[in-house]
C-alpha cells in the first residue's frame, strides 16, 4: 500500500465501513462527528442568514458561489 491509497482509505472510513479494529472504530467515529458537524454548522449558517439578512447581497452572492462550486467540484470528481 502506498501513502495516498493509506490516506484514502483513512479518509473514506465512516461507521459502516469501519473494520473491526478498536482504532479504526474510534477513527470511523470521529469522520462520522465531523462529518455532521460541518453538515450542522452549514445548515445553521443558511438559517442564521436567511432569519437575519435574508436581502444581504454578499451573503446572497456567496451562497450562489458556493453552490456553484460544489456542483463544480462534484462533476469533476465523477
Amino acid at each position: 500500500l502506498d501513502t495516498w491509497d493509506v490516506l484514502f482509505r483513512m479518509h473514506e472510513s465512516t461507521l459502516s465501513h469501519a473494520a473491526p479494529d478498536w482504532r479504526t472504530q474510534l477513527w470511523a467515529l470521529y469522520i462520522e462527528v465531523s462529518i455532521w458537524s460541518l453538515i450542522l454548522m452549514a445548515s445553521s449558517g443558511i438559517y442564521l442568514w436567511l432569519t437575519s439578512r435574508p436581502k444581504l447581497r454578499w451573503a446572497q452572492l456567496s451562497f450562489a458561489a458556493g453552490i456553484i462550486s460544489f456542483i463544480a467540484l462534484w462533476t469533476l470528481s465523477r
